[in-house]
């Protein structure tokens, strides 16, 4: 069995795989898994309730999730929705 390497590839392996490997169906297939894996973790850090319906324009901080499965924070570090002057 093949395992991970210690360090990634080298910028002419990446630059390779950009112009020649990623093709329209390679694209569509990683988007669809990597669309999968992020609805997968989202459920297992309880960010998908089905109780919780909320609409697409009306989304809260807890509802966005970054590409690395980070629930983006408050730049005023707290999760109050209002501020006390």
């Amino acid at each position: 069995m093949a395992t991970v390497p210690a360090i990634g590839p080298s910028r002419d392996h990446w630059s390779y795989f950009c112009k020649r490997r990623l093709t329209a169906p390679v694209l569509k297939a990683l988007t669809a898994k990597q669309r999968e894996l992020g609805v997968r973790r989202a459920r297992e850090v309880g960010l998908l309730d089905p109780g919780d319906v909320t609409s697409p324009g009306k989304y809260r901080r807890e509802h966005v999730v970054g590409l690395d499965g980070k629930v983006f924070s408050s730049p005023l570090r707290t999760l109050d929705r209002e501020r006390i002057d």
